[in-house]
């Protein structure tokens, strides 16, 4: 394999926008069922294009981090 298969750039930041609009419902109701609550502190990894990284500060608060 002479090339990185997940490209960046434009082309790769379509893809995650594809992916978050896509999955948007299921995430959503993974945060709501989860125990992260005002004040939690939560860590990312892999976050791709940080969407569900903004998403947890609705979840956390200004008393909270991600």
């Amino acid at each position: 394999m002479s090339e990185y298969t997940i490209r960046g750039g434009d082309k790769g930041r379509e893809r995650l926008a594809i992916l978050t609009a896509t999955l948007a419902d299921q995430t959503h109701e993974f945060l709501d069922n989860s125990k992260i609550r005002q004040g939690s502190n939560c860590l990312d990894l892999g976050c791709g294009s940080g969407a569900v990284s903004f998403e947890l500060l609705n979840y956390v608060g200004t008393s909270g981090s991600v």
